[in-house]
């Protein structure tokens, strides 16, 4: 997929000659309209797919990348072609904020610092006829190391499940506990197949008059430490004993605490700490594709506080025998990066530019917001002019709204579209 560089000995290639041979993508009609697998990367997915809305999104893929910086992209491209998540969105999210700020000025891809610290930020940006600025992206998925692991574990199940013949079912999926090492494919399906076979046509006939889920048609599995437990519903008329109709449905894990803006917080710290005291605005990019962030909201908690609810005491009413009126508030607490209520913190940290769920295939609906440090050494003077904007003004957090990634990037409405254009 995509042509690797390489240079015969004693040949010299020149800048556009390396361009064209470095692609994300290979070049051939495709007409796979499968599903992605498991453990396939979503490149090589878009790589194969033969969707409307797959093409679409390499189109814009590699658009981008041939305006990448030749020198970089090799180590982008590896990381683009992971298998693994994680590299994959991190990779994404510095390929689209390359582009981004492209568009701000002339953009240098991990440039030199000379202010007595051997780190690199991701870019350096010189507005025509403004104030250079440094950026640095950072990617929250939500996950630790151990949760990723664990992830992968049910993934490679799940293909397994979607492997099985269940021409009249889907089968939904709870999962419970952690295992401590891969369940065997093999047997979850075999389990499966049997269990399918036992289903008797009298069954099918009650279910299907509307009795629905039942207790006693709960199968569980449980190996390793890990428990799934499977039920089925019929399939419609139209879809029973269609091919190519995978039999997994409704998948369910196990709850999840919300930690996302402490886990936030934590992030900017370290990404603040990591390069000294540069002599240039620096912004912190970052992408947050935790399924349990509700929104820009949070990243504002993060920077400038936390919200709570108080209680200041309880106001007696004139009349007799009418209840006391309990008064609440929302305050904001001083335990934001920024700010403890004393003293400023980090304010080498010009803003943090926020982006809420940026992917492959949603940058036609991605929100941002740029939030202004209003302690910074060196405020953020030029640059981001079109991005809706958090300021402090007179002890007041005042939002203003601006352009949507989807128009800075120039993509029209519903991009990339849906698989029911196919």
């Amino acid at each position: 997929m995509g042509q690797r560089f390489s240079v015969p000995p004693g040949r010299e290639v020149g800048v556009s000659s390396l361009r064209e041979q470095m692609r994300l993508f290979d070049n051939f009609e495709r007409d796979d309209c499968s599903p992605i697998r498991h453990p396939e990367g979503i490149l090589d997915f878009l790589n194969r797919s033969g969707w409307v809305r797959s093409r679409r999104i390499r189109e814009v893929l590699e658009s981008w990348f041939a305006q990448y910086p030749v020198e970089h992209k090799q180590e982008l491209g590896r990381r683009l072609r992971s298998k693994n998540s994680v590299p994959f969105h991190t990779a994404i999210f510095e390929l689209a904020l390359h582009e981004l700020l492209r568009k701000e000025g002339r953009t240098t891809v991990h440039p030199e610092a000379d202010w007595g610290t051997s780190s690199r930020v991701d870019f350096r940006v010189e507005p025509d006829g403004g104030q250079a600025y440094l950026v640095e992206a950072v990617t929250l998925c939500g996950e630790s190391q151990t949760e990723h692991k664990a992830e992968g574990v049910l993934q490679t199940l799940c293909e397994a499940v979607n492997e099985v013949e269940s021409p009249d079912y889907f089968l939904h999926l709870s999962v419970d506990g952690a295992a401590k090492q891969q369940p065997s494919s093999r047997k979850l399906k075999r389990f499966l197949r049997e269990k399918l076979r036992s289903v008797k046509p009298d069954e099918l006939a009650s279910e299907n008059a509307g009795q629905g889920l039942l207790d006693e048609n709960k199968w569980v599995y449980s190996e390793n430490g890990l428990v799934l437990t499977f039920t089925r519903t019929p399939k419609s008329p139209a879809l029973r004993g269609k091919p190519g109709v995978r039999p997994l449905g409704v998948r369910v894990g196990a709850f999840k605490w919300s930690t996302v803006v402490p886990d936030l917080r934590e992030q900017l710290r370290r990404k603040a700490k990591n390069y000294g005291t540069p002599p240039l605005p620096l912004v912190i990019a970052v992408n947050v594709l935790d399924w349990t962030y509700s929104g820009h909201q949070e990243l504002e908690q993060a920077l400038f506080g936390t919200l709570r609810e108080t209680v200041p005491g309880s106001r007696s009413s004139q009349d007799r025998g009418t209840p006391n009126v309990v008064e609440s508030r929302i305050v904001q607490k001083q335990d934001g990066l920024w700010f403890d209520g004393q003293t400023p913190h980090y304010r080498v940290v010009a803003g943090v530019l926020g982006f809420h769920g940026l992917s492959a295939s949603s940058l036609g609906v991605v929100k941002a917001r740029l939030f202004l440090n209003p302690f910074a050494n060196f405020p953020l003077t030029s640059g981001f002019h079109d991005y809706p904007t958090t300021r402090m003004k007179d002890g007041e957090l005042v939002h203003e709204n601006g352009k949507s990634v989807a128009e800075m990037f120039g993509l029209p409405g519903g991009w990339p579209g849906t698989e029911a254009e196919n």
